[in-house]
């Protein structure tokens, strides 16, 4: 009689994925175009023969077929994988220790130089393996090569400690290091001493990291304490780690809830409730053991940016969830679904940027993914589906090539066929001239005439995703490229050289500013500048990661210019570590708000952003680029056109088109600015819904701004003049001066204006406003407002505009300047602007005439007839003695007193 074995519920769960996957195995034609998922089906075979303790010849025999399957298939990670798991089988299932030590040799040449260290560590494990066989004498120490491969794997070890770029890998590294000097320290008390002291160090450091393993190294250590009982070094390193796991669990704990609250915000639609929670959730869920849930967190903050319009806070969020997720398949050679969704998301998040290189290197990865995923039926039914509708949108974008920029298509056809973008194909040829070609080959009926064509195309790119869109795509085909942002109204500008340093630096100084000040819309954080500009220029002269200078003085343009300089290196992620990033960017980004910004209660403004939000770690600790970049695509990402581009210049369609196919149009008009017009006076309360920010993206509001605040402190206006400049030829020209204490900044406001506006103010931007009867105790005081003229502004019904005004206070003895400028001014119908110089002692005055802007419109008029929504209302003090007329009854000034007061009582 044989005696039969009971298999339990795992070995039967065991057999029939071994069965399963045999037969699969078996099947030629199913991992066409997926060998990838071959060589991990085969190594996942071969363990599963072991666990199931089947006799060695088989489970040698699968090992065999794997590694050979992995030579001709496998990727680098794999043929390591293989032959590791093949020496771990040998020592623990076969106690076989000569086959340990020949296939280490295999494994050390396949991890020495690797960047990963993981890699390494898969090495180190074998080490403390052949380690113990020759403690145990079951291998002899010239046999095992045990000093040799000790110092071979120290090198490298220390190779990796020497990336400061990297602060999880140095400090894993040195983790591992100290267990190998853990195994060696055996009777040496006082290494063992040190060994302990600096295991406390490492959990010191580890506690920012965000990839450190921090639990497998607890349960190691908790290990160890069962050989030293009575340590002291020991006690006081268990109570560190003890510690350091409440903390960690505490945070996790906090993290899922933060989570799940922020993903039910976000559902109901209030992203900017969202970003607050799930900023929040990302920092407390910044573990090695909760990264399922930080790439969750990561994932779903970059979809409540998007919806708020702040794409480069979304893309490096997304960046770094997808990251997160790789880091899992170069741990464990696991591709998951997390990787495959935000590289999908990766591609919408490009497109809105309109950047054609970037997307395409999206596509392709996911495309890579999903072979290697293995879809069912309707999932790959679901991934076809959203993979066309971005290959039609990726068309439109196409279509939008500024004519200047077609020739940067020419390579590109190939490429998108390559990539099965059918509908992006038939874009580029039309957009190139190739006509001819879409008829030859079916994809244009032959019975279309040009016309019909055309109809075509224009219904295409007219589609309603063209409203999301840039108005032209970005090829990066040019040393220079600008990066275009949108931030509480500002438009921002990022002048980059196209280097992958310099494009990196750039995105996330524009990814933390977004993230910071994205919930920031319903703050009393009032911007004052329209227009903000970053200039990105690689310096040799540069000590740290970056270093930068707001520009105060010598800017002929209206705005706020930023220079950043970086330091130059051939790798693009040298240098540019977390720590050293994040501490530069967070003194940027919060130089510049007060630059560009009145932030009336600055210490309860941050401490709100630090406290209740974690702004300062969604914004720094969350948006290096660089390293998520490095992470996914490696050391030569395919981000601008010159990497997309192919050899065989056989396969380029050259340019044909002679004149531009849509007569210059772009686009045609999007439903927002078909529905934009003027803004017109209001009556009674504000409507609740105009305050409500919820619903309100960033580019929904604009700041309208023609002063530069800082220049206009500098200048310090004091004072109105009235002025006549003799004409020979007419009567004398009426000037209006401005006059300031600080003759070179007043010069430079209007050098500033004049390089915006010319000579002469044609649309009347600058509205210029005299308010009389301010002062019942002085009936010839008056005010003069100074600012953005609202009747040129053009906006939809469900946006927002902030504009800034300058107001000055003249208290003459008499209305007799004053009247004389009217009168003359009703004669000719135009005066100059100009600026003007007044002493301390207001003894003396100079107009600089030849600075001057020739203007139409003035506005002047009494205080009592400015109402609540009046565009002159910010010349109104609440503590006005206003004249009013006896016979007005309810003079529209009352109502508008008791809304300035409402304000300022908020």
């Amino acid at each position: 009689m044989t005696q039969s074995i009971k298999k339990g519920s795992l070995d039967t769960a065991r057999e029939s994925e071994l069965n399963e996957l045999e037969t699969q195995i078996q099947d030629p034609t199913r991992y066409q175009g997926i060998e990838y998922q071959l060589v991990e089906d085969c190594i996942e075979v071969a363990k599963l023969a072991r666990e199931l303790e089947l006799p060695r010849i088989e489970v040698d025999g699968r090992f065999a077929r794997a590694e050979r399957i992995a030579e001709q298939y496998g990727t680098h990670r794999q043929k390591l994988q293989c032959a590791y798991d093949k020496a771990w089988t040998s020592f623990w299932w076969h106690d076989d220790f000569n086959t340990l030590n020949q296939i280490y040799d295999n494994v050390e040449c396949l991890t020495v130089g690797s960047d990963q260290v993981t890699d390494i560590e898969l090495l180190a494990n074998l080490w403390q393996l052949l380690w113990t066989t020759v403690q145990r004498s079951q291998l002899n120490a010239s046999d095992a090569k045990i000093d040799a491969r000790t110092e071979a794997l120290r090198i490298e070890l220390q190779r990796l400690q020497a990336d400061k770029d990297r602060p999880s890998t140095v400090l894993q590294s040195r983790s591992i290091e100290l267990l190998m000097d853990l195994s060696q320290s055996h009777d040496k008390p006082l290494e063992l001493k040190r060994i302990l002291s600096d295991f406390r160090k490492v959990f010191e450091e580890g506690k920012g990291l965000v990839n450190f393993p921090v639990t497998p190294l607890i349960k190691i250590l908790m290990k160890l304490g069962e050989y030293l009982p009575n340590d002291p070094d020991f006690d006081e390193l268990f109570e560190s780690v003890l510690l350091l796991s409440q903390e960690r669990e505490s945070r996790a704990t906090s993290g899922r809830m933060l989570l799940t609250r922020g993903n039910q915000k976000l559902i109901s639609g209030n992203h900017y409730e969202a970003i607050r929670l799930l900023g929040r959730a990302q920092h407390d869920l910044a573990m090695r053991e909760c990264r399922g849930e930080l790439i969750a967190a990561l994932a779903l903050c970059a979809s409540a940016y998007e919806s708020a319009g702040l794409l480069w806070a979304a893309r490096s969020n997304m960046l770094l969830a997808a990251s997160q997720a790789f880091n899992q398949y170069w741990e464990d050679g696991a591709i998951t679904i997390q990787t495959f969704a935000c590289l999908q998301r990766l591609i919408w998040i490009e497109l809105q940027l309109g950047r054609i290189p970037s997307t395409l290197t999206w596509i392709e990865n996911a495309t890579v993914i999903a072979q290697v995923l293995e879809f069912d039926e309707e999932a790959q039914e679901r991934f076809l589906k959203e993979r066309e509708t971005q290959d039609q949108v990726l068309g439109i974008l196409l279509l939008k090539t500024a004519f200047k920029d077609l020739h940067c298509l020419e390579s590109i056809p190939e490429i998108l066929e390559n990539l099965g973008l059918n509908h992006s194909f038939i874009a580029s040829l039309y957009a190139l001239g190739h006509e001819d070609a879409l008829r030859s080959e079916g994809w244009i009926p032959q019975e279309e005439n040009e016309s019909s064509v055309r109809e075509l195309f224009d219904a295409w790119i007219a589609q309603p995703a063209s409203n999301d869109l840039p108005e032209v795509p970005e090829f990066l085909a040019e040393d220079k490229v600008d990066l275009i942002s949108q931030v509480l109204g500002c438009n921002i500008v990022a002048e980059t050289p196209s280097s992958n340093r310099s494009l990196f630096i750039s995105e996330s100084i524009l990814a933390a500013f977004e993230a910071f000040l994205a919930t920031s819309l319903d703050s009393k954080l009032f911007p004052h500048q329209s227009n903000i500009r970053f200039q990105i220029i690689p310096s040799n002269s540069v000590p740290d990661v970056i270093d930068f200078q707001i520009e105060e003085e010598n800017s002929t343009h209206l705005g706020t210019l930023v220079k950043v300089q970086h330091s130059v290196n051939e790798s693009y992620i040298a240098d540019i570590n977390s720590e050293t990033l994040n501490k530069k960017l967070a003194e940027l980004i919060i130089q510049l708000v007060f630059h560009i910004a009145f932030v009336p209660d600055s210490e309860q403004y941050f401490d709100r952003l630090l406290r209740e939000e974690s702004a300062f770690s969604r914004a720094f600790d969350f948006t290096n680029v660089a390293t998520a970049i490095w992470n996914i695509l490696g050391k030569t990402p395919k981000i601008r056109l010159a990497d997309w581009q192919l050899n065989n210049t056989e396969n380029k369609f050259p340019l044909r088109r002679v004149v531009v196919w849509n007569n210059g149009s772009t686009q045609t008009a999007s439903v927002e600015q078909t529905t934009q017009t003027k803004p017109s006076l209001g009556q009674g309360e504000v409507p609740p819904e105009l305050r409500n920010v919820d619903r309100l993206k960033h580019r929904d509001r604009k700041v309208y701004s023609l002063l530069d605040v800082a220049l206009w402190d500098k200048a310090s206006w004091k004072g109105t003049g009235f002025g006549l400049i003799p004409n020979k030829q007419n009567l004398p020209l009426l000037e209006l001066a401005l006059l300031f204490r600080n003759e070179a900044a007043s010069k430079q406001i209007f050098s500033q204006w004049k390089q915006e506006f010319g000579d002469e103010d044609i649309e009347e931007k600058i509205r210029v406003s005299i308010i009389t009867g301010i002062d019942a105790n002085n009936p010839a005081a008056y005010r003069v407002v100074i600012g953005v003229n609202p009747e040129w502004i053009k906006a939809s019904s469900d946006s927002q505009f902030i504009l800034t005004y300058r107001i000055n206070t003249m208290e003459p003895k008499n209305s007799r300047n004053l009247d004389q400028f009217s009168t003359f001014f009703e004669k000719t119908g135009f005066y100059i602007l100009v600026p003007g110089y007044i002493s301390q002692d207001f003894s003396r005055t100079e107009f600089f005439w030849e600075l001057g802007i020739l203007k139409r419109q003035i506005f002047i008029r009494p205080a009592w007839q400015i109402a609540e929504h009046d565009p002159d209302l910010c010349g109104i003090q609440p503590d006005d003695k206003i004249i009013l007329p006896k016979d007005v009854k309810d003079p529209p000034v009352i109502r508008a007193l008791a809304q300035i007061r409402k304000m300022r009582s908020r």
